[in-house]
Formats: C-alpha cells, sequence, structure tokens
C-alpha cells in the first residue's frame, strides 16, 4: 500500500506533493484522507475472508507524510486481527519475504535507486534472507506519471528482476496538457509458488468510458 495512493500531501496555501509541487485535487484533504483510508480497509476486510493479509507501507514522492499516517490508522484498527499484519516501518524500502521467494518494495527513484544500484542494496541490506531464496525481485512505483502507466519488467540483473507497477490513476489536466493520455491503465496481480516463483500473472485492464 502506498506508492502516491494518495495525490497530494500538503494542503496549505495549495495542495501539493511532500516536495511542495502543486496538485490539482477535487476534495478537501480531511475527506480525501477519509474515503483512501475507508478503500484500503474494505479490500483488507474483503481480502482477510479468504487468506491471510500482509499490508506493507510504502511512501511516495507525493504522499510521504499521508502514506505513513494511513499506515499507523490501519495498525491501529487491526491490531486485535491476527490475520492481518501491518509493515509501517519508517523506511522507504522495504522487504517481504514469502518461502523461496523475496520481494524489496519501493518507490523507486532516478536518482538514489537506479536499476543498477537496487542490484546490490538487496543482498547489502538483508543478506540473511537473500540468502535463504531463490527467486528475487524489486516492485517498484513510480516517480513520473508518464512512467506509472508503462508496465516495465523481467529486467533480469543477476537474478534480479525489476517490476514497474502499472497505475489505475484517472488523467487530470495536467495529463492533458503534457499529452499523457491513450496509454493502457490497469492493475496487476502475481501468484507465486512456495518453492518455484512466480507461476502467474494477472491482469486488469480499464477500459475508458466503460462503467
Amino acid at each position: 500500500m502506498g506508492n502516491d495512493f494518495f495525490h497530494s500531501d500538503n494542503s496549505f496555501p495549495y495542495p501539493q506533493t511532500t516536495n511542495g509541487t502543486p496538485q490539482q485535487t477535487d476534495l478537501r484533504w480531511q475527506k480525501s484522507f477519509r474515503e483512501g483510508r475507508k478503500l484500503i480497509m474494505e479490500v483488507i476486510n474483503f481480502l482477510s475472508q479468504f487468506a491471510d493479509v500482509d499490508i506493507v507501507v510504502i511512501p511516495g514522492n507525493h504522499d510521504f507524510q499521508k502514506s505513513f499516517y494511513l499506515g499507523d490508522v490501519l495498525e491501529m484498527a487491526y491490531s486485535k486481527n491476527s490475520n492481518v499484519t501491518v509493515d509501517n516501518r519508517a523506511c522507504v524500502r522495504k522487504y517481504y519475504q514469502y518461502y523461496n521467494n523475496l520481494v524489496g518494495f519501493s518507490h523507486g527513484s532516478p536518482k538514489n535507486e537506479t536499476e543498477k544500484r537496487l542490484l546490490f542494496l538487496m543482498p547489502q541490506e538483508v543478506p540473511e534472507l537473500w540468502a535463504k531464496t531463490k527467486f528475487r525481485e524489486w516492485h517498484l512505483g513510480d516517480r513520473h506519471h508518464k512512467r506509472v502507466i508503462q508496465l516495465k519488467s523481467d529486467l533480469d540483473h543477476q537474478g534480479i528482476i525489476i517490476r514497474y507497477m502499472r497505475s489505475l490513476t484517472g488523467d487530470d489536466a495536467w495529463h492533458a496538457r503534457k499529452g499523457f493520455i491513450g496509454a493502457q491503465k490497469g492493475a496487476e496481480a502475481y501468484l507465486y509458488h512456495k518453492k518455484y516463483g512466480m507461476i502467474a500473472n494477472f491482469n486488469y485492464n480499464i477500459i475508458r468510458g466503460e462503467k
């Protein structure tokens, strides 16, 4: 959860990202936070009917603070639910092991987390998990909207696959002005085998104009 889930972080004197870039929003910041929290909890409650749910909170460059606040709310909301865990540690990169699989999560930064650098970060930061696994991947959000709408996968660097997540974000006036429209919107899910790594990839594509 995260990766610019909230479009903006600061509200005064106008909606803006964590670093102060102006953003266009149609909701008050209080309402956007509450509606976002409700949406995430609906998803968690639905999924927890069928399996345990582990939430890994990854802050984005648009919502670095709000992501943490939401993670803190979720920790409290599910503190007595043994089926739900929330990883809201104050770090930008987090790692998750599922048997033979190791996934690193980060929003991604062109300056600090280049593909070449990510190759070395994983074994340095979690050497014990690296040694226990055979399949290692990075799942990244994206710093720029023009990259968020693209899926880049299977960039294999000595056993590490880097996957850039697609976005469900709608087009706003900024996208239209820059010409970043027309790309396929959608979301993905990955199925991992305990022993054999990722064995399936599920896609959900949005058809424009369809309700």
